[in-house]
């Protein structure tokens, strides 16, 4: 993978829906849009204060930031001119468009979420809640909002009244909710270190251990994986159906943020380590890329060494095996 150092921490990724950008904000009041293989920043844009949230719309024509200020501010794109803004009261703490493109979505630690109409660009909801609001996201149907609170609960709302329809206490502060794709959980990243599957269907839900304070959760375009994040640095993904992580990555300080590419073949991270960086996660695409780069197999030693007690087996095909002493 890549990574884009930042001069302070970087607090949110997102790619847009064609996977050709990577959308990053950053602690010193950035916007930067960089292509997915790092080549090149492509644009850029700066707040007032720290970028907490930042997202590309569904139909890829505007991108949404979320400021410490308060502001969220939408942009064009390509290139990240202003369009409008809305002011919280307090920290705007995340920011996410409906899926047909014609609603934002702001959290505050103001305690509110808010449903901006971005054609007449006025208010049509706001959700009250009984303290700081960390995130707030849209189902596929546009037909609920779930939030995730300071107050220990995760929450799900209707999207044309206003009316809480579920309330899921965790008793610690929830930091991040996404909906499963397939529609069966809404997934709740909880301070205790734990993420919670909530069943949406009447089934059991499902607690994954992380072991650490959780920043994010999110779930990859088809539903089938699940990212954690948390203060232990790691960004750990979590198969369909499994309770044990399949895979992890590593920064050095604390990943405040994760998202899939939309092929689901990439992840993005955001860390306090002030970087951002974009990586290849699933074994077989790590091996495709080692033997793009080289010309040769691993040796029997050196296999040994990367996986004690594999048994050995060539994995670039129609590439040498090498006998080295």
């Amino acid at each position: 993978g890549w990574r884009v150092r930042h001069f302070y921490a970087c607090q949110d990724v997102n790619f847009d829906r064609a996977g050709q950008y990577l959308a990053c904000a950053g602690g010193e009041g950035d916007i930067s849009v960089w292509r997915v293989d790092g080549s090149e920043k492509v644009a850029s844009a700066v707040m007032a204060g720290t970028v907490t949230s930042v997202c590309f719309s569904p139909d890829g024509s505007k991108v949404a930031a979320a400021c410490v200020t308060g502001e969220a501010q939408v942009y064009s794109w390509p290139g990240l001119a202003p369009v409008n803004q809305l002011k919280h009261a307090n920290n705007c703490s995340s920011v996410a468009f409906s899926p047909d493109g014609k609603r934002l979505i702001t959290a505050s630690w103001d305690r509110t979420v808010r449903v901006t109409d971005l054609t007449a660009w006025s208010k049509v909801l706001e959700l009250a809640h009984d303290n700081t609001v960390w995130h707030a996201v849209m189902d596929a149907t546009g037909a609920s909002i779930a939030t995730a609170s300071e107050d220990g609960a995760a929450r799900i709302w209707d999207a044309a009244s206003g009316m809480c329809l579920q309330r899921f206490e965790h008793g610690k502060p929830v930091r991040a909710v996404a909906f499963d794709p397939q529609g069966e959980f809404l997934a709740a990243a909880c301070q205790d270190g734990t993420a919670t599957l909530h069943s949406l269907t009447g089934g059991n839900d499902v607690v994954l251990a992380h072991g650490s304070p959780l920043t994010c959760v999110a779930y990859s375009p088809d539903g089938n994986y699940l990212v954690t994040t948390g203060s232990d640095d790691t960004a750990r993904i979590w198969p369909r159906g499994e309770t044990t992580c399949t895979a992890e990555v590593r920064h050095e300080g604390e990943i405040l943020w994760a998202a899939f590419s939309p092929d689901g073949r990439l992840l993005a991270t955001a860390g306090a380590d002030n970087m951002a960086r974009v990586w290849l996660w699933r074994t077989a695409d790590l091996v495709q890329e080692a033997c793009r780069r080289v010309q040769r197999n691993l040796s029997p030693a050196e296999w040994s060494q990367a996986a004690p007690g594999v048994p050995y087996r060539a994995t670039c095909e129609g590439k040498r095996v090498p006998v080295l002493s």
